[in-house]
């Protein structure tokens, strides 16, 4: 969280990010995904505490068969950066 420059508007630290989130089953093919953009708005507190212990959101994706795998993109429009990450699942 430490690389996501926020905006600081109103005495606020703002920010927009475009999440997806994809589930495949054991032949890598998409079962369910899902996509939502989280308008992000913190206090110096609130801020400082995303630095500290990470930012955490739940998301529920509906599926059409068992996923064995899970990918996450994360994408910042305002530093045009993206991150993503695949698990495996038991």
């Amino acid at each position: 969280m430490t690389s996501l420059p926020l905006e600081i508007v109103a005495g606020m630290r703002s920010g927009q990010l475009d999440v997806s989130i994809y589930c495949g089953d054991s032949k890598e093919k998409v079962v369910g995904q899902t996509q939502v953009r989280w308008n992000l708005r913190a206090d110096s507190e609130t801020y400082a505490a995303w630095l500290r212990a990470g930012l955490t959101r739940t998301l529920s994706v509906p599926i059409t068969a068992a996923p064995k795998y899970l990918k996450v993109v994360v994408y910042d429009r305002q530093s045009d950066r993206v991150g993503s990450k695949t698990v495996t699942l038991k």
